[in-house]
């Protein structure tokens, strides 16, 4: 996997209201984030249990991030309004205008993989955008990815406040059926609910690539909430009963993400045990397994809203970089609660990325980019006033160059919109999310 060089903050420094904005792009507002100056394709890691592919059509990118880990979209695009700290943002210049690229096939369904005509992602400026933080925790569990045994993958002390939890491994046990489970402990003298907001959990699949995007396909259109309690003084509890009832075959990747608010302080830990077995009868005793290449971690700012504030929207082709160490969207860092060393998040799959794009004067095409190899995983993507609608990336198969582009949506002059992408686990990172003016 490829380390990009950028920096922010140490994630943990507040763990229940983070918020930072920042602004990237040519010619935007100048901006000082904490040491976060990086390139802007600081390579993505390469898929993990996937083989993502690396078909990068040609291009500047750093090659692929190992995708392992998966996705996750927050549950209200990404809004978090936890409020923004100044990062020393100025008024000089908003955004560089970007070249005029046309697109004859820009008029097909959504999700349809469409021809760039030779247009590379990378000729387009960064949107002048400014990022701001929502409060909610990242506890994110791919690592070891493919435990061969019964054990202790994650754990993590959680704070009252948002989380999402993020698992991504596969049955490495050749002996038969294992299940991964995730329990809540509470760690308080008074009760504490657990608010699920929305999760997905599909079923097991040896296809790595098309399990990641239905991860993100289901939890982006996900409206499951439900509440659960759990005892005080140490009791635990299932989070997702559903989940620990699964039985994985040898090879089969399970594949979770879950949306929930604690009410109080709890301890969260992911396991591994025979299919069959009484989780909460034996998880205590479960030993921690080491991790491996792949990623483990608690991050905060899992919700990454991006708009422009005090500008006018560019003209021609902008692009947005998402799942690369960028000074607008670092690596996300935090630690592995189970060693307590440093943790960083390549490729950025558990985070949700929100785009807030202004009204037009022109009809627009938002597009997704793979700029590191093969990627296939989902949008949420609203229109003016209308339902927010699931588009996949792309409707059938893979994006497999950079050449191509999944057509996420279309913006008729006027309207404002909102396309929230959680990276794919399965898949390689970066993508360019690119918004093209049309004739």
């Amino acid at each position: 996997m490829a380390r990009a060089c950028g920096r922010l903050l140490h994630p943990l420094i507040s763990t229940h209201s983070l918020a930072v904005a920042v602004a990237l792009g040519s010619g935007c507002p100048a901006v000082t984030v904490l040491d976060a100056g990086v390139t802007d394709d600081a390579g993505a890691s390469d898929a993990g249990a996937s083989d993502g592919g690396d078909a990068d059509g040609g291009g500047d990118d750093a090659g692929p991030v190992d995708a392992g880990s998966v996705d996750a979209g927050s549950g209200d695009a990404g809004s978090g309004d936890a409020g923004s700290v100044d990062a020393g943002i100025s008024d000089a210049g908003c955004g560089t205008d970007g070249p005029d690229v046309p697109c004859a096939e820009c008029s097909a369904a959504l999700g349809t993989v469409v021809d760039l005509g030779g247009f590379q992602s990378t000729s387009a400026p960064e949107a002048p955008l400014v990022r701001t933080d929502a409060e909610r925790m990242l506890l994110f569990s791919d690592s070891p990815e493919a435990p061969s045994t019964s054990g202790l993958l994650f754990r993590a002390d959680v704070p009252a406040g948002p989380a999402r939890v993020v698992l991504y491994h596969v049955n490495g046990y050749g002996g038969g059926d294992k299940k991964v489970s995730v329990v809540v402990e509470n760690q308080g003298s008074s009760a504490v609910t657990a608010h699920l907001e929305r999760f997905a959990v599909p079923p097991p699949s040896t296809s790595y690539v098309e399990q990641g995007q239905a991860a993100v396909r289901a939890f982006l259109g996900a409206d499951n909430p439900a509440d659960k309690t759990v005892p005080a003084d140490g009791a635990a509890l299932l989070l997702l009963d559903n989940l620990d009832a699964i039985a994985v075959a040898p090879g089969e990747l399970i594949h979770a993400i879950v949306d929930v608010t604690f009410d109080g302080p709890v301890g969260v830990r992911v396991v591994m045990l025979d299919a069959g077995s009484d989780t909460l009868a034996s998880y205590q005793s479960l030993a921690a397994l080491p991790r491996d290449v792949h990623d483990r971690g608690t991050f905060a700012g899992a919700d990454r809203r991006l708009e422009l504030v005090g500008c006018a929207w560019p003209s021609g082709a902008q692009r947005v970089r998402v799942g690369a160490d960028t000074a607008l969207l670092p690596d996300p860092r935090g630690v592995d609660e189970l060693t307590g060393a440093d943790a960083v998040l390549r490729g950025h799959y558990g985070t949700l990325v929100s785009i807030v794009l202004p009204a037009g004067a022109s009809e627009r095409a938002v597009l997704l980019v793979p700029r590191a190899g093969s990627y296939a995983g989902a949008a949420r993507v609203t229109v003016g006033a209308g339902a927010p609608v699931v588009v996949d990336a792309p409707a059938s198969g893979a994006v497999t160059n950079n050449t191509t582009a999944a057509l996420l949506g279309i913006f008729p002059p006027g309207s404002a919109g909102l396309v929230e992408l959680v990276p794919a686990g399965g898949s390689s990172l970066p993508v360019d999310l690119v918004v093209l003016p049309l004739p």
